[in-house]
Formats: structure tokens, C-alpha cells, sequence
């Protein structure tokens, strides 16, 4: 094949061409990603993320905050169209249009003539995507900008401290919660993104078999007990999940006064009891067949962590009680790590001085509590999924 005919080949690939086989569509991704990596001068790559990525952000920030996406149809429009629809200036407006168009945000259909695509549909739903966007000018700027400064003063030490982590020392509040609730938008901009980011992903009990709790559930206590389980979306798909055949087991919600407050006001299934709890606290509810936290974990450094799982391996009865954590296993092999993976690190580093684990951190923070880790039930084409824990 010559390279004209690369070339054809490759301008015909897209989502359309891994049907629903969703791993072999993300390892493509990863191997069109290495080829912009193979093809790249040094120069081009610095070029690309000093002055191409940076630039495509702060313009779809702009864009946004604009109206622009809203304004944009299948129907073409101008820089001067689009200008009266935003109350623009049409030359900025013109400026801006260029910049999305290369960076494969909307689509040039001729001179100064734009049409929506689909991710400039995603980003003009204000309750969808863009929040991250938004997420981003809250509080990642800031953290990028500083974050080089603060590792050098301290010596280049892995931070691990929860009490003075990065944030404090960039953001001026020790904890990424306070200053969430200090900043409501800031904070509705960072619910709205992780709720727009999980629309679409399967449930949990898809790829995790309710059948290992259920078939030796003994009815003595709560089925399964959600640490920290926010409005309780995780328990809704569960409860969904086993059914009317099972509408006698007890399931219950725990998140702090706050959260539960919000959680009345949900429409949850009947059999869901909602607890305020403080994870770091004793346990209230014993002898649960199952102790499930979504993403609990990653935001807590190991001293943390292990007391987050002493308070359950001591409210849990040896040989019956499992933890279920919904958590990423960092792929040993750089290889087999996704960006977004590598990234999440190094921000739950920034935030929290926690970490994502490799299967070898998740074993070795469970050994050191007496729990023994059983199996992980991954999510296909993603390093999510359930790590099942025994006592």
C-alpha cells in the first residue's frame, strides 16, 4: 500500500467502524493517538500543547459563554449570521469560528461558512459536557499554573498529606469540598460534568454478577450498604437490577447530612433507607452482606483509605460481608494507560495528595487491613470496574 492509499484508508475510518465493539474502537483510538505521536516533529508536539490545545480550550470557553454553539444548525451560517444571533462583533466571532473548525469542533462547509457537528451539539447543551470546559477555567488553570512551583518548594516529594495537599497551597482553602461549597457555580459546573460524563456508561450490575451477594444473602442485614453514595444513583440501578423478586432486601444510602438532605428529595426505589454517615466514623450498619463505594477511594491517600476500610472490615462479619469498591486499576504497562487515566493521577495528586492505583496498590492497601482482593470485574474498554473484596 502506497501512501496515497494510507491515506484513503484512514480518512474512512470513524465510530461507525467498531459498530458497538467498544474496546477495539478505544484501542484504535489509543493507536491514532501513538501515530500523531510517530508522525510529529519534536517541534509540532510542543507546538501543539503550548499553542494548538490551549488555544482550542480557551475558545470553546469563549464560544460557550458566547451562545455560539446554541446558535449553530445543520443550516450553514456566516461569521456576520452567527454575530447578530450572539450579539458579536462578526470579526471576532469570524476568529473564533476558524480556530473551532481546526480543531474539529464544528465543520467549514465553505468561505466563512460553518455548520453544528455533533460534539458542537454536546457542547451547546449547558447541562451537558461544556461544564467540564467550565470545571476546567474554575479551578484546573489555576492548579496547572502553580502546580510546578509548589513540587519544586517542597523538594519534589510525592504529596501524601491530606491536610495541606497541593490545593491548599495553590487555592487557599485546604480542602476541595470547602472551596466547592464556598463556590457554588464552581461546584454545579463539577456535579454537572461527572453527571454529563456518565450518561451513557452501562450500569454497574451489568458487569458485575448481583448473584454473588444474592445467592448466600441471609436476609440478617442490609443487602448492600452505599458508603458515600451520593443521591443514590449506584443503589437506584441495583435496586433496578434484582427486582421485584427481591423488593424485601434492605439497601441503604449513607453520605453526609448535606448529600442526604438532597437524596429525600430524589424518587428512589422503597426499599432504600437513607443514613447520614461520615465515613471515617463507625460503621452504624453491621453485618451487611456488602459494603459498596464508587470512587471513594482514589480521592484518599493509603493512611486514609485504610481507616475508610477498618471502619467496614470492623462493622462486617468475616466470611459472609464483601467490600465491592467501583474504582480504576491503573494498567501496570504505560501501554495500556489511557491519557485520561494518567491525567486523573496527577489531579487526584493536586487535589487531595491521593492517587489512582495499579492492581499491586490495590493489594497491598487491602493486605495491610487483613481484606484480600478476589477479583476485578473491568468495565470493557475502560480501566473501570468493581474490585471485588472478601473479609
Amino acid at each position: 500500500m502506497n501512501a496515497t492509499d494510507t491515506l484513503s484508508s484512514l480518512s474512512n475510518v470513524d465510530r461507525r467502524t467498531f459498530g458497538d465493539d467498544e474496546s477495539t474502537r478505544m484501542q484504535a483510538l489509543s493507536e491514532a493517538r501513538a501515530l500523531v505521536a510517530r508522525l510529529e516533529k519534536p517541534w509540532e508536539s510542543v507546538d501543539r500543547m503550548v499553542w494548538s490545545q490551549p488555544t482550542l480550550m480557551l475558545t470553546v470557553k469563549t464560544a460557550s459563554d458566547m451562545g455560539i454553539f446554541a446558535a449553530l444548525t445543520s443550516s450553514p451560517q456566516n461569521s456576520e449570521q452567527l454575530g447578530n444571533a450572539t450579539g458579536a462583533d462578526p470579526i471576532l466571532v469570524s476568529r473564533l469560528l476558524r480556530m473551532l473548525a481546526v480543531g474539529f469542533v464544528i465543520q467549514e462547509v465553505d468561505v466563512d461558512t460553518y455548520i453544528a457537528s455533533e460534539f458542537s451539539n454536546a457542547l451547546g447543551d449547558g447541562q451537558g459536557i461544556v461544564n467540564g470546559i467550565h470545571h476546567f477555567y474554575d479551578v484546573g488553570v489555576q492548579q496547572m499554573a502553580a502546580l510546578p512551583a509548589y513540587l519544586q518548594k517542597t523538594g519534589y516529594r510525592n504529596p501524601t498529606d491530606t491536610a495541606h495537599p497541593p490545593f491548599e497551597d495553590i487555592m487557599g482553602m485546604s480542602s476541595y469540598w470547602d472551596w466547592f461549597e464556598a463556590n457554588p457555580k464552581a461546584h454545579a459546573h463539577f456535579n454537572t460534568f461527572l453527571s454529563s460524563i456518565r450518561v451513557g456508561q452501562p450500569p454497574w450490575p451489568s458487569y458485575y454478577p448481583l448473584s454473588q451477594l444474592l445467592e448466600a444473602y441471609d436476609g440478617a442485614g442490609a443487602l448492600c450498604v452505599d458508603v458515600g453514595g451520593g443521591k443514590g444513583r449506584d443503589l437506584k440501578h441495583m435496586a433496578d437490577a434484582i427486582g421485584d423478586q427481591h423488593r424485601e432486601c434492605v439497601l441503604v444510602l449513607q453520605d453526609l447530612p448535606s448529600v442526604i438532605k438532597a437524596a429525600e428529595k430524589e424518587s428512589l426505589p422503597s426499599q432504600i433507607q437513607l443514613i447520614a454517615h461520615n465515613f471515617f466514623d463507625v460503621q452504624p450498619c453491621k453485618g451487611a452482606r456488602a459494603y459498596f463505594l464508587h470512587s471513594i477511594l482514589h480521592d484518599w491517600p493509603d493512611v486514609e483509605a485504610c481507616k475508610i476500610l477498618t471502619q467496614l472490615k470492623q462493622a462486617g462479619r468475616p466470611g459472609y460481608s464483601k467490600i465491592v469498591l467501583l474504582e480504576a486499576v491503573m494498567p501496570e504497562r504505560v501501554k495500556d494507560v489511557k491519557p485520561r487515566m494518567a491525567a486523573l493521577d496527577i489531579n487526584m495528586m493536586a487535589h487531595f495528595s491521593a492517587l489512582e492505583r495499579t492492581e499491586k496498590q490495590w493489594r497491598r492497601l487491602l493486605d495491610s487491613v487483613g481484606l484480600r482482593w478476589v477479583k476485578f470485574w473491568e468495565l470493557k474498554g475502560s480501566s473501570q470496574g468493581v474490585i471485588e473484596v472478601e473479609m
